[in-house]
Parts: C-alpha cells; structure tokens; sequence
C-alpha cells in the first residue's frame, strides 16, 4: 500500500538540526505509525543511539542503515545483509567508493526549529523530500532535497539486486546535490546513485546514473521541454526515469526508478501542485516536488500501481 506523511499531519515528528530527528522521521512512517496515519509495515531490526537499521517487508529486503548521531545531517547505507546496528556485508555504495556512506541533510540550522518534509512509502520503497532551509512547504525553493531507497522494476528478468540508494556525497549545505531528477546526465552516473550490484551480479555495489527524456538532455526535470498544459495533448508530459548501469564503456538500461516521473514542462507548477494523468496516466493523480539545486520539478505518482514493480 502506498502511504504520504507529511510534516504538517498531525501528530506528525519533527525534523531539524538536533541528532534523532531523522531516526524520529523514519520511526513514526515506517515501523510506528502517528496521529491517523498506520505504519507501513517496515521492521526494525536493529537499534542504539541515534542509530537505526530499517528492512522492508518484502522484495530483496535489503537494510537501510541510518547513522543520526551528527548536527545538521545524519549517514545512510544500504547493506545486503546485517547481523547487527553496526555490522554488515557487501555495503552500497562500498567503502572504496565513499568511506562514510551518503547523507541526508537535514536541516541547515542546529536548532529545534522543524524543516518541511514529505514521505511516500511502500512495502518496498522510500522516498523521502525534505526542506533543509524550510519550516513548512510553502514559498520552497532551492534549498532542498530528496532521499530515495528500494527495490526498481528491472528489464532483466529475475533480477535480484535492482536496489538503488540516493543521497548526498556530503554533509554540508555547499555540498553537490543528491541531483535526484536534477542535472541528470545521458550518460554515465549521477552524484549520489548507487545500486546493491551490477546487473552480472558480481563485485559490489555500483554507481548508476538517470537518463532524462529526450532531447534536452542535461536539463533538469521540470526546467525544459513545451509550454504547459502540452499543445499537442492538452495535458502533461511524463517519462519514466530509467535507471543507466555504465558496464566497460557502455551505458546499459537497467530498469527504472519506480512511481517518480520526469516531467517534460518548463516550471508546469509549483511544490506540490496536483495534476490529473492522461493517455496511459489517465485516472491517476500526479504530485509535484521541487528539487534541489537548479529550480526544477519532478512528479511523483499518487496511485499504487506506479509503484509495483512492473515496467
């Protein structure tokens, strides 16, 4: 079942700059529920201090380890398998390739002072959109970003590894941008993407990239393409974002990232504007996000299907 929190529910946890407020976040949208609003029916297997180990209910089941012991920003790691909060095997991304894992930055203040977030979950995927510089959602800008962890539907059949992890290559405000929908490349990988393993299924984790819809390339989603409403279908464009894995000198398609669209309008709306899918989309409700760095949007959608994995 797919599920929103939001930071303006009620009884909804705060997140700031203050060590927990992350772990309180997950906590209250994964494994305990708040207010009106049920769990999603993740486990926590394993906890200390303003640490946390989440899994999934079901898919591959990989471990989400959050480290949230830090001012301003807290760690995050998957791992394939874990026996305790601060031990596991075959990490992604590796230790080779950032020693310290990614980052979620929180919030840009060390204080109590809340910061906007918006949480969409399933039984295998998180997403999770947060305001570093914002108290609530309204007047968001560029100081913001998103957190994403779960199974993808793959093109490869029974592929057994397709879990993906985005998040900051720092825990600074100055640091690049997890470039989640944004600056994405057609080519190659993007700053803070990496899969469990490579689709031989060999080795460690690897860096993976999004390609954007065509023809503008590098441009952010969102930032490019027609007017909208489309003149051509009266409505809204979407593509799906497809997941690239660079194998030797080849950029190969490895599936795609679930329920999160690229949108194909320059500035179609503001955060968390709705619209209404047409053609394959129609009868599906679609919510738009702002993200981070270059002003962009990208679409996230609000019916279960999108999420399953099928491509």
């Amino acid at each position: 079942m797919l599920t929103i929190y939001r930071s303006d529910d009620v009884g909804a946890p705060v997140l700031n700059g203050y060590p927990g407020s992350l772990i309180n976040v997950l906590d209250a949208c994964l494994v305990n529920g708040y207010g009106d609003k049920p769990p999603v029916g993740w486990a926590k297997p394993f906890s200390d201090v303003n640490k946390a180990v989440y899994r999934p209910p079901a898919g591959n089941r990989f471990y989400l380890r959050v480290v949230d012991t830090a001012n301003y920003a807290a760690q995050v790691l998957g791992y394939r398998e874990m026996t305790s909060v601060d031990l596991g095997v075959e990490p992604f991304p590796a230790a080779a390739q950032l020693a310290n894992g990614l980052y979620l930055y929180r919030s840009n203040a060390y204080s109590l002072d809340a910061r906007a977030w918006l949480l969409l979950a399933t039984d295998r995927v998180l997403l999770l959109w947060y305001g570093f510089a914002y108290p609530t959602h309204g007047g968001v800008g560029t100081s913001c970003d998103s957190f994403f962890f779960g199974d993808c539907p793959s093109f490869m059949p029974n592929d057994p590894s397709l879990t993906l992890i985005v998040g900051r290559h720092a825990s600074s405000s100055s640091a690049s941008y997890t470039n989640f929908a944004n600056r994405m490349t057609a080519g190659g990988t993007s700053t803070g993407h990496y899969l469990a393993n490579g689709f031989a299924q060999l080795g460690s984790a690897v860096p993976c990239g999004v390609l954007p819809c065509s023809p503008w390339n590098t441009s952010t989603s969102g930032s490019n393409g027609p007017p909208f409403p489309d003149p051509i279908t009266g409505g809204l464009l979407l593509d799906r974002m497809r997941i690239i894995e660079v194998s030797g000198y080849t950029n190969l398609i490895r599936g795609v990232i679930p329920g999160i669209f690229n949108v194909v309008h320059q500035y179609p709306g503001t955060h968390l504007t709705r619209f209404q899918g047409r053609g394959l989309y129609q009868g599906r409700e679609f919510l738009m996000l702002q993200t981070g760095g270059a002003d962009g949007r990208y679409a996230v959608s609000l019916h279960e299907d999108d999420w399953l994995l099928m491509v």
